[in-house]
């Protein structure tokens, strides 16, 4: 990415954490919890095809209008996330729970335990 790092205040990241989540449910995502904090975001998602970059690729576009319709900035991601696949319901659990647990250092979180959040 070209530029300097961008780095979320809460009420943005907030409004990334919904606006990605919002996307990913329109898309027939299930998603489990997100977690958006100053500089990257963490998912965790059953995705309908061997293509999760495809879909968070929606995601991060539908924010990043969000964002710029809100004239709250430009500019948001790299150019590629990374996907790792999940192996079995314990590494499910230990990942979600990781995911979740960025709360603590300020990071906006969602999990499918909220509600769905109704952002265009």
């Amino acid at each position: 990415m070209k530029g300097k790092a961008v780095k979320l205040n809460y009420d943005m990241r907030d409004f990334v954490c919904r606006a990605l989540v919002s996307k990913l449910l329109r898309d027939d995502i299930e998603v489990l919890v997100v977690a958006t904090g100053a500089q990257h975001f963490h998912l965790l998602a059953r995705f309908p095809d061997h293509e999760p970059r495809h879909w968070v690729g929606r995601a991060k576009k539908h924010a990043s209008h969000l964002l710029k319709d809100q004239k709250k900035h430009p500019k948001l991601w790299a150019v590629r996330s990374r996907a790792e696949p999940i192996k079995n319901r314990g590494h499910q659990l230990n990942t979600f729970r990781y995911i979740q647990r960025h709360a603590e250092d300020g990071a906006a979180v969602w999990t499918f335990r909220d509600e769905s959040p109704d952002l265009y």
